[in-house]
Parts: C-alpha cells; sequence; structure tokens
C-alpha cells in the first residue's frame, strides 16, 4: 500500500523523520534524522532527502546513516526529480539545485522583481523531467509558476495559488486558503486543459488568514501514484492577536495604550513620541504615545516594514502600490502629501543610519543600501547565505546582521561601508540584533526552543570600537515571549535602554494533527474534475 514519511515532533520536543508503511498501525523513527524537515522521495522510493543541521542530506528509507549532499540554509521545499538531480527553495530568493549525489547548490531560478516577487518556493518537478511547478511569494499574494527546464521559459499557472503538484490522474492540484483544488493538466504539451474544481477543503495549510507572505504557504498533502491521498487537517492558521509593550533589562513590562492586534515590525520616533507598526493587513499605523490613539498611514496596496527617519520627519517602507512595481517608498509621518518612491524591487527597509545618508535593506537573501543622496543601491552583502535584519552603529561605522552561513543563525558584524573583517558577536545562535543608543552595546535574541514556541533570551554584548573592534562574551538579560520576524526584527530599543516588543495575546491551543488517509482518491478526483482527452 506504500510508505508515509514524516516530520514530527516527539515529547521531549525533538523534531525527528518518522516512516510508516499504510498497512500497519505503528510508525518508526528514522535514525539520524534529528532535527529533519522538509522530506521528499527520490523518483524510485528508496531514499529520502531532507534538511537538518545546516545540510541537504539523504538516507536510504529501509535504514542507515543519512549522506550529507550540501550545506544550505533551512529550505523552505525540496524536489527530487527523474534527471537526479533535487530542487530545493530557501526563505528568500530564486530556487536552487543540486545533484542527487552531492555538490555545490547552483541556481534554478531569478526573481522577477518588477512582480514584486520575493521569494520562489515549494518546487515539484513534472514526472517526466520537462517542467518544474513551483510557488512565487510576493508581497500579498503567491502564484503557481511552470517552468519549462528546456528553455526556461515561465508561466503563471494560478494566481493566489500554492504548492502546486501533477498527480497522475492527469490533473495539476494546489492550494487556496486551505482548499485544495484540481484542474485537467495535459503533461506532454504542459498546458491547462480545463477550470480549477474544489476537492478538499480545511487542509492544514502554512499561511496566516489574512496575508500569504507571513508563512510558507506549504499545504500539508501528498499522494501515490496509484491514487492513495494523504492530508493533515486544521485549515489556515488564525490570525495572531499580539500585545505591545514597554520591557526593562530586569524583566518590568509597561503595556502601551494600543489594543491587542495582527500588530508586527513597531519602531519608535528618535523622540519616542511615536510607534509606527505594520498589521496583518499590510498597511502602516502610526501610535503617538503622548496621546494614546493610532492613525492610518497607508490605505491602498501592500505596505510592510516601516522605518523612521533619524529626524522622525517621514517614514520609509516596502509598498506595492497594486498599478506598479514594489518598491522602498517614503511618505510624511503626518500623511501629508504622496508618498515618493526611492527604489523598486521586493526590498525590505531594516535601519537607517543616523546621519539619513543610508537605508539598509534586505532583498533576495542579501544587505544592500540605499543612497539618500543620489538613490544609488549598494550590495553589501551576495553570499550563498541567507543574511538579513540590518542594524546601523549609531556611529554609522558598523553594520549588524543575522546569517545562517554556520548553518545556523548567528548574529555578526562588520564595518560599514567596508571593507572590513567580519565578526561573529552571538555564541549559541541569535538573531534580531539591536543597538543601544550609546553604541557600547549590542542586544540579540536567542529562541529557547525547549520552553516554548515564542520564548527567546535577550542577550546583551558590550561593544568597544577603540583602538579596534572586540566584543564581550554575551549574557542573558531576561527570557521573555517574544513574537519574532525573520527579514527585519520584530522589536525595538529606546533611548533609555527599553524594549519595545509585541508578545502573544492569548495563543490559540496547539492541536494535536491528525493524517487522514483515503485510498482510490482518484477515481473521486475524476468524478469531480473530468479530464478530456
Amino acid at each position: 500500500m506504500g510508505v508515509l514519511v514524516f516530520s514530527a515532533v516527539e515529547n521531549d520536543g525533538r523534531v525527528h523523520l518518522f516512516s510508516r508503511r499504510l498497512e500497519e498501525q505503528d510508525s518508526v523513527k528514522m535514525e539520524g534524522t534529528d532535527g529533519a524537515v522538509g522530506p521528499a522521495f527520490s523518483p524510485d522510493g528508496a531514499w529520502v532527502a531532507f534538511w537538518s543541521d545546516g545540510e541537504l542530506k539523504k538516507v536510504i528509507l529501509e535504514g542507515g546513516l543519512p549522506v550529507p549532499l550540501c550545506k544550505t540554509p533551512l529550505t523552505f521545499g525540496t524536489s527530487w526529480g527523474p534527471n537526479d538531480v533535487i530542487a530545493l527553495a530557501r526563505e528568500s530568493g530564486g530556487l536552487w539545485q543540486v545533484p542527487a549525489s552531492g555538490g555545490e547548490p547552483e541556481p534554478l531560478t531569478t526573481l522577477a522583481p518588477e512582480r514584486g516577487e520575493h521569494s520562489h518556493r515549494l518546487p515539484h518537478f513534472l514526472p517526466n523531467g520537462q517542467g518544474l511547478l513551483f510557488t512565487a511569494m510576493k508581497s500579498a499574494e503567491s502564484e503557481v509558476v511552470l517552468l519549462d527546464l528546456a528553455t526556461g521559459e515561465r508561466q503563471v499557472l494560478v494566481p493566489g495559488g500554492a504548492d502546486a503538484r501533477y498527480a497522475a490522474s492527469g490533473h495539476v492540484l494546489y492550494a487556496r486558503e486551505s482548499v485544495l483544488l484540481a484542474m485537467p493538466f495535459d503533461l506532454v504539451q504542459m498546458e491547462v486543459r480545463g477550470t480549477a474544481t474544489p476537492t478538499l477543503s480545511a487542509v492544514m495549510q502554512a499561511i496566516d488568514s489574512t496575508n500569504t507572505r507571513i508563512e510558507t504557504a506549504a499545504a500539508q498533502f501528498s499522494f501515490s501514484t496509484d491514487g492513495t491521498m494523504v492530508y493533515a487537517e486544521g485549515g489556515v492558521h488564525p490570525t495572531e492577536e499580539r500585545r505591545l509593550l514597554w520591557l526593562d533589562r530586569t524583566g518590568g513590562e509597561v503595556p502601551a495604550e494600543l489594543p491587542p492586534g495582527p500588530w508586527s515590525r513597531p519602531r519608535h520616533s528618535s523622540d519616542g513620541s511615536f510607534v509606527s507598526l505594520e498589521n496583518a493587513y499590510s498597511a502602516i499605523w502610526v501610535h503617538d504615545l503622548r496621546r494614546g490613539t493610532a492613525s492610518r498611514l497607508t490605505y491602498e496596496g501592500a505596505a510592510q516594514d516601516p522605518l523612521w527617519s533619524p529626524d522622525g520627519a517621514q517614514l520609509v517602507f516596502l509598498w506595492e502600490p497594486g498599478d506598479s512595481p514594489a518598491g522602498i517608498f517614503a511618505q510624511a509621518a503626518d500623511a501629508s502629501g504622496s508618498p515618493k518612491r526611492l527604489s523598486t524591487g521586493p526590498h525590505h527597509p531594516s535601519s537607517w543610519s543616523t546621519d539619513g545618508a543610508s537605508i539598509a535593506f534586505v532583498s533576495d537573501g542579501d544587505l544592500w543600501t540605499l543612497s539618500m543622496r543620489d538613490l544609488g543601491i549598494r550590495t553589501v552583502t551576495e553570499t550563498p547565505f541567507s543574511e538579513t535584519q540590518p542594524a546601523f552603529s549609531p556611529d554609522g561605522k558598523w553594520l549588524a546582521y543575522r546569517s545562517d552561513q554556520s548553518g545556523r543563525d548567528e548574529v555578526y558584524v562588520r564595518a560599514f561601508p567596508g571593507p572590513g573583517a567580519e565578526y561573529q558577536i552571538s555564541t549559541a545562535g541569535g538573531h534580531s540584533p539591536a543597538w543601544a543608543r550609546t553604541g557600547r552595546e549590542l542586544f540579540y535574541l536567542r529562541l529557547d526552543p525547549t520552553a516554548g514556541r515564542y520564548a527567546h533570551d535577550f542577550m546583551a554584548v558590550e561593544i568597544s570600537s577603540s583602538p579596534e573592534f572586540s566584543a564581550s562574551r554575551p549574557h542573558r538579560l531576561i527570557r521573555r515571549p517574544v513574537s519574532t520576524t525573520s527579514l527585519v526584527r520584530n522589536y525595538d530599543v529606546s533611548a533609555d535602554g527599553r524594549f519595545l516588543i509585541l508578545t502573544p495575546y492569548d495563543p490559540p491551543t496547539e492541536k494535536v494533527t491528525e493524517i487522514q488517509v483515503v485510498l482510490n482518491w482518484f477515481e473521486e478526483l475524476k468524478r469531480l474534475a473530468p479530464v478530456k482527452n
């Protein structure tokens, strides 16, 4: 009847791969797969590829030690093609490919910034090896795209869809907000031959209920060539409500006068009078701390990642107006005038130097700067790894950031504008660096997975740059549940050293995942979405 392989969390919080023959009752833990996610079968079903500990690996299904294939950041989807090449996705940027025997990953796709793309994810080879389905993530939606591997040509098959794969019944199946849809597809001509039909609902899908860009968009379903369907029930994630509050170095809390909501990316103005936030509906809000009021800054299109100018007179943010490409725009903080375009592309602003000369932003997994003098763009990092969350030091001479070059997230500092050495600041994992206003201390977050999904340690490191750069051993200040984001940090530091954070507000109870198995499902699929010969 076949074998199911899945990633699961044990009672001790550790993640492993498990296999289960469908005719049997018990699942078997696959040895050597500690921390493994994203399993993908080889075409003959004998091997399973997966990611763990900063590497793509493969293991024989019947048992044996895993074989490392290449170093890579956390994968956002993998597919083992009939040409014995594995396609893999990362958090941002295009797709990569690596021989199934191992080697250095090579680019497979590149982003189309004019379309607002920030990531290609969830690759799935067609069984004839001639095409590849993948999901293009945009600011406010996702698209199912077909890549012709011979010509390199791309076509959008489904606007608003995600995680598509071909079924031997003659259909392409994809997910849209937890609904699984099927459309007839000619494998030889590689073209759609009919309209989409809903087939299953409440399929677990990793999207936020209001915005597909927040999660991976992966849908939890799979099927065999003989028509056996497996899927996890659960639907989309509920929108997470968060509280905004001030936190001191000893753990003391003072709630901000703002109702809980789907907030993210808090930043306060230089004089401490205002806080900007993004909500899950891709709009920027400004909260007046003196009067306890909040006003909306953006209305049209999708806006995110607000950032104050050093003088507090304006905000910049990534905006996709809807009728033109995404880019960084500037808007007066009092909402007067119209937004002014500063750049074109999926550029996530993260830090503005105190002299007002440069904005550091993230795009395609690398760090860049935008000159406010001539709007020129300069590369800071260009590596096969993922670098995000750049933060200028108060004197503008250093840039802190997060990188996964070691196989896990760590915080680094390098001279700006360079050249110069790169210094690792964190020692046991870390992300989201932020400088104290004095420039003599650097903070970052470190996840403690044993203490819960949101539990983070606030770490502090003493910094000296004279006569040369040096950093002390990191020490923990406090532990606190905190909501985090990946491209830019999700908290801020005030002039007096307090942290402005977002903490989960009455998060939903985690439910046990149930996997449903449906035999001969292709017969039902053909009835719902007939294929014309």
